[in-house]
């Protein structure tokens, strides 16, 4: 049963899922820091980043793995994340670079995904040499953002929806340890490297 709850875990809140989720806290909890206003164009836009972050990496990494370049959807092996997530890493930066012409570089949305494409760019770096945990990175980089909002923001309101974000962060490190999937220093340098990130950018800005 707990095996079932981690890989569900680690489904649900796939790193994949990162910029979906955090385009969706941004735009319905901190509409302020966003140029987008507009219900429709926030739908929209979550909408366009699911597509773009998630839709098409997705059908990606299920054609390597019809073609037999990698062992395994779920990517476990190290080996098998370096071509998904140098793909990954080019869409980041285009993303990232659109916003910020689009928006300019103050916008939330913009900063959200340069946090993204550092922690993405740096993982693919290092996955050439070393496993670091993607998952905690993602939720992670997720945290940290919210957490520079929140504690700048001071909106005693988003206090529930801040706790359920951090206990979800400390869910899915736990459940990639209980899978082991990742060692407990590769959980640790992955929550790091995307909450690091993603804290400072927003906090220092």
């Amino acid at each position: 049963m707990l095996k079932f709850l981690a890989n569900l875990v680690s489904i649900l809140i796939s790193p994949l899922f990162a910029p979906t989720y955090l385009f969706f806290i941004i735009l319905f909890y901190f509409p302020a820091t966003a140029s987008i206003t507009g219900l429709t164009d926030k739908l929209l836009a979550i909408l366009y980043i699911f597509l773009a972050t998630f839709a098409i990496t997705f059908v990606l990494i299920y054609i390597l793995y019809k073609a037999k370049k990698i062992s395994d959807i779920t990517m476990n092996n190290q080996k098998d994340r370096y071509l998904p997530q140098l793909f990954l890493s080019g869409m980041y930066v285009v993303i990232t670079a659109w916003l910020y012409n689009r928006y300019g570089k103050t916008d939330a949305l913009a900063m959200g995904m340069l946090a993204s494409t550092i922690t993405v760019l740096t993982i693919t770096i290092v996955n050439r040499f070393w496993k670091i945990s993607t998952h905690s990175s993602g939720v992670a980089g997720v945290f940290g953002i919210v957490t520079a909002l929140f504690l700048k923001a001071s909106d005693s309101a988003f206090l529930v929806p801040y706790l359920i974000i951090t206990f979800l962060t400390l869910v899915v490190c736990m459940a990639r340890l209980y899978l082991k999937a990742h060692t407990p220093l590769q959980v640790i340098c992955g929550f790091i490297l995307g909450g690091g990130s993603g804290f400072c950018l927003f906090y220092f800005r």
